[in-house]
């Protein structure tokens, strides 16, 4: 029995290091994205990682839990050692450190971790949220995340397959559609089976507030469920204008269960097998509680990325949530998810000024590298007679970039006798590494490119001063 049990231990140790040549305590170690995954799923993980190399400009490594067991192994809870590696590998291998890391792998498989969602509320709910791999267990901070962390809990090659491919078809397809510019609003009508009574159009007001963070060029197309509203409309409607029109993003605004949005069943796990949008993948935000796929079960928002339909990637909570805390997060979210920077960082920002207990039920469903689509050049005003009335600091386009990008800044009218006006760039860690304009300049809007050949990779701030007028951006540099 005891050699039975060795051969085994030595048979699995020997897949994993098929999959990892590398010591994962090396800290010379360089790579932007980890995925962490089981064995079956490696040769798989493997082309998505060369996938990310190649398109994407990211130094991918693919792991699996058994090969971080052989180097990390101090406890014996198998979370406890997975997230060690994370804070190793972000803390100590060489820069740049990889910040974004992916689980392909349902929580069976590669558990998370649970907490009670609200402790004290009328029924036990406990979440089991992969918030805590985000933090940094070496950083004296533990309440900081660090890390943005994404799962696709795939339970089958064919479900991996299908998400696999989805990403690769997005992001190797580099024009620009008018579905890009497509955003969709689901509200719930307030009706529910509960004790909790909400006014009929509190979904509906927080569906508008999410359309108001998004560029002005986007087109907002509203669907509620109540039916004296002027957007009613039906599950037919939603499956309608996803076939037909395509969206670039989705907002669940509403009760909802892992199986069922909202208490009618405004849509449901089993509308997903209607949606008809292979090429048209999109991003899905859900007010109310999504929860990972296990062996015997799976969510609305799960089954959309299974599917060779349905989205991208997605944003949900957990475990029970306070209405308006969890959409003041979302209202972050939505503030930059079209800044064109990775969705990963996007709700990194968004948890870090958010509500404390609401945060960590956050989580990342699908790859966190994702970059939403969207045409940048449409957001930028064009050079028109008349000067701008106000100071503007646009996003670099494009970003991620390699390794030129435009800056595009405005100077208003009130400037005519001139204002000494400076642009810089900083790393992260706010030292200069270039200045672009240092001089004294008139109202108008001025573009300017920005050329990092001599540069690493990854992010930077750009930090526009003029007068009183200072902004700071972020940007990202892919080689």
């Amino acid at each position: 029995m005891r050699l039975s049990k060795l051969f085994v231990l030595f048979f699995f140790i020997s897949i994993s290091l098929q999959a990892q040549n590398i010591s994962l305590r090396n800290q010379a170690n360089q790579y932007d994205f980890v995925i962490i995954t089981v064995n079956e799923f490696v040769p798989l993980c493997k082309e998505f990682a060369e996938h990310k190399n190649n398109s994407r400009n990211l130094k991918t490594l693919v792991t699996t839990k058994d090969h971080i067991l052989t180097e990390f192994n101090d406890s014996t809870l198998l979370q406890d050692n997975i997230r060690e590696f994370i804070s190793f590998a972000g803390t100590n291998w060489a820069s740049p450190r990889p910040q974004y890391f992916m689980f392909a792998a349902d929580p069976d498989s590669i558990p998370n971790y649970s907490f009670a969602s609200i402790p004290g509320y009328e029924f036990t709910d406990t979440a089991k949220s992969d918030y805590l791999y985000g933090i940094n267990v070496l950083d004296e901070d533990t309440t900081k995340l660090s890390f943005s962390i994404g799962r696709v809990a795939a339970r089958t090659l064919d479900e991996l397959t299908n998400y696999f491919d989805k990403v690769i078809n997005y992001e190797n397809e580099k024009s620009f559609y008018d579905w890009n510019g497509n955003a969709l609003f689901l509200a719930d009508d307030g009706k529910n089976d509960s004790t909790v009574a909400v006014p009929n159009d509190l979904f509906e007001n927080y569906a508008k507030e999410m359309s108001n963070s998004i560029p002005n060029y986007f087109n907002s197309k509203y669907i509620f469920q109540l039916d004296s509203s002027e957007y009613f409309g039906t599950t037919d409607s939603i499956l309608n204008y996803i076939n037909n029109s395509g969206v670039s993003s989705i907002y669940f605004s509403g009760y909802g269960k892992d199986s069922i949005f909202t208490d009618e069943s405004f849509f449901s796990i089993d509308d997903v097998q209607y949606l008809e949008n292979e090429l048209k993948p999109f991003f899905a935000n859900f007010l109310h509680p999504q929860y990972f796929s296990t062996k015997n079960s799976s969510s609305i928002l799960d089954q959309m990325l299974f599917s060779k339909n349905g989205s991208l990637i997605g944003v949900a909570p957990v475990g029970v949530i306070y209405l308006h805390a969890n959409s003041s997060i979302n209202k972050i979210i939505w503030d930059n998810l079209y800044s064109g920077i990775p969705v990963g960082d996007v709700v990194l920002d968004a948890i870090e000024n958010s509500i404390r207990l609401q945060n960590r039920k956050q989580n990342i469903f699908g790859d966190p590298t994702i970059v939403l689509k969207f045409n940048p050049v449409t957001d930028i005003k064009p050079y028109q007679d008349y000067l701008p009335e106000e100071f503007a600091l646009s996003q670099n386009y494009p970003n991620p970039f390699n390794p030129t990008t435009i800056i595009v800044y405005s100077i208003p009218s009130n400037a005519l006798n001139g204002l000494k006006v400076n642009l810089s760039v900083y790393n992260i860690l706010g030292e200069e590494v270039a200045v672009l304009v240092n001089s004294i300049q008139n109202s108008g809007s001025y573009e300017v490119e920005f050329d990092a050949s001599n540069l690493s990779s990854g992010a930077y701030l750009y930090r526009l001063s003029a007068g009183s007028f200072v902004q700071t951006n972020k940007m990202i540099l892919m080689k």
